[in-house]
C-alpha cells in the first residue's frame, strides 16, 4: 500500500489496523470499529484522523504528524492525547473520553476545540489565536476549574459552553486565586 492516500475503513467492527504502512497516506477514516490503539509511526503524512467511536486507549506517534491539520478521537477511553507537536492543527474534538488534560498552547492554527464530557482538571487553550476560534466547547467537565485563555474579556463573551463551575483565566496566579481555602 505505498501509494495509498486514503482510507475509508469505518463501521465494520475492526479491533485492529495493526502494521498499516502507508507512508503516502494522508486520511484516515477508521471511526465505528472497536480498535483499542492505533499507532501512526509509519504514516508521516497523515493530514486527517477520524478515529472516534472505538475503544481507543492509545493514539501513538502523533508527533510524527507534522502536516496534521483535522484529529477527531472523540468516544473512546483516552486517558492522553498529545499534540504539541502538530503545529498545523486546525480542528481537535475529544470529547468522551478520559482526559484530565489538554494542553494546544503550542497550536497556533487551531481554530476547533470540542472537549466535552472528558475528567479534565485544566485545560490550556492559551495560543495567541483564541479570537480566530469557530467552535469551542468545554462542557461536563465537573473537575475542570482553570481554562486557560488568550484573553479573559472576549473568551467570557464568546465561549459560552463551558460549566458553571469553569473559570477563564489568563495566568496560573489567576488560577491560583479561585482556590478556596478552608
Amino acid at each position: 500500500m505505498p501509494m495509498l492516500q486514503k482510507l475509508c475503513c469505518w463501521d465494520n467492527k475492526l479491533t485492529s489496523l495493526e502494521g498499516l504502512n502507508a507512508p503516502m497516506l494522508q486520511e484516515l477514516d477508521c471511526s465505528f470499529n472497536q480498535i483499542v490503539r492505533l499507532d501512526f509511526y509509519n504514516n508521516i503524512n497523515l493530514r486527517k484522523i477520524y478515529c472516534n467511536d472505538n475503544q481507543l486507549t492509545a493514539i501513538e506517534s502523533l508527533h510524527y504528524q507534522q502536516d496534521l491539520t483535522f484529529l477527531d478521537c472523540s468516544n473512546n477511553s483516552l486517558n492522553d492525547v498529545f499534540v504539541g507537536n502538530n503545529s498545523n492543527l486546525e480542528g481537535l474534538y475529544t470529547s468522551n473520553n478520559q482526559l484530565t488534560y489538554i494542553d494546544v498552547s503550542s497550536n497556533l492554527k487551531l481554530t476547533e476545540l470540542k472537549a466535552n464530557q472528558n475528567l479534565m482538571t485544566s485545560l490550556n487553550v492559551k495560543n495567541g489565536n483564541n479570537t480566530n476560534f469557530t467552535e469551542f466547547t468545554a462542557l461536563n467537565n465537573p473537575n475542570l476549574t482553570c481554562v486557560f485563555v488568550d484573553n479573559y474579556t472576549w473568551s467570557m463573551k464568546n465561549w459560552p459552553n463551558i460549566d458553571a463551575t469553569s473559570n477563564f483565566v489568563e495566568n496560573e496566579a489567576a488560577c491560583n486565586s479561585l482556590s478556596v481555602s478552608e
